[in-house]
């Protein structure tokens, strides 16, 4: 392993804090190093940096057809993982059980579904913590009976609820497959203490963006001190 003189691997973290933007391969190839080796540098440093979209030109905006193939298109790409598992559990079960490459891959295309990454989680959230995920379904063998989940749901007789009093807060990350609107939810729910539509992340907000869920839980609760 070829060694790196302490001042360059300072200079690297630093390009990569500077550069919110970008992902860190691409920095890594603008340095000629491993994508890895920055990886462990910025881990070692404790270093981080907000994450911005990249500008772009203003866009026309779609038109209701445009707009409804959109969504279309977007919920049947997404749709397989909740049939299979809602219709056929055990059946994946079987899979998701007996080879660690396939239970892998099938919450890794998850991770890229609902990510707010552009089809590449790892730009968003660290590889370890991505396998740390997959490994708490894999070492107590849970991928069968968290596949079933979905069809015991599917069971259950829906009933119209009356409003819930929990005081609550929802954050809805522009990714996230259900994107409730705050009319429909106070329908649901009597006592909203806060609602707000954020700028980036996905379903895993706790892995992707942990420093904005932090605070907006805390600004949930602040009222009820």
């Amino acid at each position: 392993m070829k060694n790196y003189p302490p001042q360059f691997k300072a200079d690297a973290v630093a390009v990569y804090e500077s550069r919110p933007e970008a992902t860190i391969r691409s920095v890594a190839a603008d340095l000629g190093i491993n994508p890895e080796t920055l990886r462990n540098w910025v881990r070692a440093a404790g270093a981080s940096r907000p994450r911005r979209r990249r500008t772009q030109e203003p866009a026309q905006p779609p038109t209701p057809l445009e707009a409804e193939n959109a969504a279309s298109k977007k919920k049947g790409r997404r749709a397989g993982y909740f049939k299979e598992q809602s219709t056929r559990p055990q059946t994946i079960g079987y899979s998701l059980a007996d080879s660690p490459a396939g239970l892998a891959a099938w919450i890794y295309t998850l991770f890229q579904d609902v990510t707010d990454s552009d089809v590449d989680p790892q730009s968003v959230i660290d590889r370890d913590e991505i396998l740390d995920d997959i490994m708490m379904y894999w070492l107590p063998n849970a991928g069968a009976s968290s596949a079933r989940l979905y069809w015991e749901a599917r069971q259950e007789v829906p009933t119209p609820p009356e409003p819930n009093q929990v005081p609550a807060g929802f954050s809805i990350s522009p990714r996230e497959a259900i994107q409730a609107s705050r009319r429909w939810i106070e329908r649901r729910y009597a006592n909203v203490l806060h609602y707000r539509q954020l700028d980036h992340g996905g379903h895993f907000a706790a892995l992707e963006q942990p420093t904005v869920l932090t605070d907006e839980i805390r600004t949930t609760f602040r009222s009820l001190r």
